[in-house]
């Protein structure tokens, strides 16, 4: 299956969100260059802000998703090497907004209910997980980028019930 082109629109919309430099607007929705990306997506993307969806849900999915994707302006500056370049942003959001099915994975540590064997219910398992299969799940620096005093040991975490 041949790759869809990364739309230009989008691409220099992230681009120039990117380039804001600290501190920032004061309401990222009313910047101009936010109104761009919002503007880029709803008129690219079929469902983005469609008569389904209730008012300012564009504006607050994308404002969570730059953010989790690292917006410069939005980190601390000793997280500022977690901001993934504007290109790859771009491209996330693309994929985001053309997946057609989600999942949601919910982690429940089962650490108090002693020895059990692996099992698998319908789509649900309980299973051991090591460390790098916990991170890839969790995502840490996604985390911190979120909300800098978020931490994730995968070590630490990992070897009990999930």
């Amino acid at each position: 299956m041949a790759e869809t082109p990364l739309p230009a629109a989008l691409t220099e919309a992230v681009a120039a969100l990117w380039r804001m430099r600290t501190p920032g607007p004061t309401n990222l929705w009313s910047d101009p260059r936010f109104v761009r990306l919002c503007d880029a997506c709803e008129r690219l993307y079929r469902n983005a802000g469609s008569a389904d969806a209730t008012p300012l849900a564009i504006e607050l999915a994308l404002s969570d998703a730059v953010q989790a994707l690292g917006l410069p302006i939005g980190l601390v500056p000793a997280n500022a090497q977690l901001s993934i370049p504007f290109k790859a942003a771009a491209t996330l959001l693309d994929a985001a907004f053309r997946q057609t099915k989600a999942w949601r994975v919910y982690l429940c540590p089962l650490d108090k209910a002693g020895d059990l064997p692996a099992l698998k219910f319908g789509p649900n398992r309980i299973r051991k997980f090591t460390a790098p299969e916990l991170e890839a799940r969790v995502d840490p620096p996604r985390l911190k980028r979120i909300n800098a005093n978020w931490t994730f040991d995968g070590s630490r975490n990992s070897g009990g019930w999930w």
